[in-house]
């Protein structure tokens, strides 16, 4: 059975998401090598109807007024070993980097063959729904999408990112931004007691 809904407003929802987001992908750098988990990969819906485009791989990226692009762009410079620029970009995610949830976007982003069907849905329709569940965590996220630009500081972070992972991405992919409507979105987190409390956003 459903627990009762717990009200919250935007914000509470926004920071447990950025909070387990950031512990997740913090435990993936320092013990799966970057590694993604279901906590990364939510289950991707088409808005009307029940169909998806199944689970996409997403990356949390750093707000403007905190971003690492210079060490981002040094380390995929520093070096033609793939190897060692993953053990490099390891080495960075695994220290602070996640530490501090407030310096993170609440747009997640995804990166999607060129030629790839999903995107190009996506960029027609603008929304859809992610969900996260993982964990003891479910996060229904309403979403609004965009195709993100060549200019766009979260293009530029998600391609660096995977770039990191999958030596062979080619600069041409597309880009994603997926933006939640936090007061349409329904967070179920535990709480407290071990028990589990349901937010939402009215």
């Amino acid at each position: 059975m459903r627990p009762p809904a717990v009200e919250s407003d935007w914000r509470s929802s926004r920071t447990a998401f950025l909070g387990w987001q950031c512990r997740t992908r913090q435990e993936a750098v320092r013990l799966r090598h970057g590694r993604p988990d279901a906590s990364m990969m939510p289950e991707l819906l088409y808005r009307g109807n029940d169909s998806g485009a199944g689970r996409i791989v997403t990356v949390l990226c750093r707000r403007p007024e905190f971003s690492v692009l210079p060490e981002f762009r040094h380390m995929a410079k520093s070096t033609m070993d793939p190897v060692k620029i993953r053990e490099a970009a390891l080495k960075f995610l695994s220290a602070g980097y996640y530490q501090e949830p407030a310096r993170f976007s609440d747009v997640v982003t995804a990166s999607f063959a060129g030629a790839s069907l999903a995107a190009a849905r996506l960029a027609a329709t603008g929304v859809c729904t992610l969900i996260f569940e993982a964990l003891a965590h479910r996060f229904t996220l309403e979403c609004r999408v965009h195709e993100l630009g060549p200019s766009d500081h979260l293009r530029e972070a998600t391609w660096l990112h995977n770039s990191f992972f999958n030596p062979e991405l080619r600069p041409d992919v597309r880009i994603l931004g997926f933006q939640p409507d936090w007061h349409a979105s329904e967070v179920m987190v535990p709480g407290a007691e071990d028990t589990t409390a349901a937010l939402r956003v009215a």
